[in-house]
């Protein structure tokens, strides 16, 4: 039910602003070290929640950062290693309700680039309803339960399923090394892409809603590499560089998963 809430909240905030944008940054060293950074702009949904709080008039201006360090030591479900991938991620909230801003940003530091994903895959792993509850706790008009009220589930975010960032990031094989990164179809798992419960409840909800379109056209995915070289080599349809060639850039909305999901591909050499 929370989750279903989350996703109706979503499907509402597409009809009134017309899009959602994910943008996944990965800032690399020249050692291949960097920091991965997940901003989620919910800004609608923010407005919406603050009407949602009734006559009381509550207000809300936080902007407040949740660190995972605090929260390992009761993940019981995580290796050692899989808390040390975890050790200095954090998550910043900052929420205004006069502004209607509402963003949520995980960042994390990795020491190469193989480590983003192990990082996504722990995420996706661990159930945090704990430590989203905790980051949320007074946060939303209502504040009779651990996520403010609203029930959002937003355990989601980062812990338990795969909502953190690309929703669409498990139907493919990425390849990121210092010096090269690729992401290409994996055609097996595509092929089971119609089994995909949260692409689906999207696409349901759009469907339900007169005049609303396919939401998924609406959600953008955008991921940003910021290197620490010019590039050599960057190949992809949807690709984009830097007039410096050290930034590239590749926008997909989540439609394109079903349309052509080979637009999400791209190569990139520094």
């Amino acid at each position: 039910m929370k989750k279903f809430l989350f996703i109706l909240l979503a499907s509402v905030s597409l009809m009134v602003s017309g899009c959602l944008e994910i943008e996944e940054g990965i800032k690399l060293n020249d050692d291949g070290s960097g920091t991965m950074e997940i901003k989620t702009d919910m800004g609608e949904i923010m407005s919406m929640l603050s009407m949602m709080g009734g006559d009381k008039g509550e207000k809300i201006n936080k902007d407040t950062v949740i660190g995972y360090k605090s929260f390992l030591d009761t993940a019981q479900s995580l290796t050692a290693k899989e808390k040390d991938l975890l050790r200095n991620a954090e998550w910043r909230i900052k929420m205004n309700s006069d502004d209607g801003v509402f963003f949520m940003t995980l960042s994390a530091p990795f020491k190469n680039p193989g480590e983003v994903n192990q990082i996504l895959d722990v995420l996706k792993k661990w159930d945090n309803a704990d430590m989203m509850g905790e980051a949320m706790k007074g946060l939303i008009p209502g504040g009779q339960d651990s996520s403010g009220g609203m029930g959002l589930g937003m355990e989601g975010m980062g812990g338990g399923n795969k909502s953190t960032g690309d929703m669409t990031k498990d139907y493919f094989k990425t390849s990121w090394k210092n010096g090269k990164l690729s992401k290409k179809l994996d055609t097996e798992k595509y092929k089971k892409i119609g089994e995909d419960e949260s692409l689906n409840s999207f696409k349901q909800m759009g469907a339900m809603a007169q005049g609303a379109g396919d939401i998924l056209e609406q959600i953008t995915v955008v991921s940003k590499f910021v290197l620490p070289r010019p590039a050599k080599k960057v190949e992809g349809k949807n690709v984009k560089l830097s007039d410096d060639k050290k930034t590239v850039t590749i926008s997909c909305p989540v439609s394109e998963i079903y349309t052509a999901p080979k637009n999400f591909e791209y190569e990139i050499e520094y």
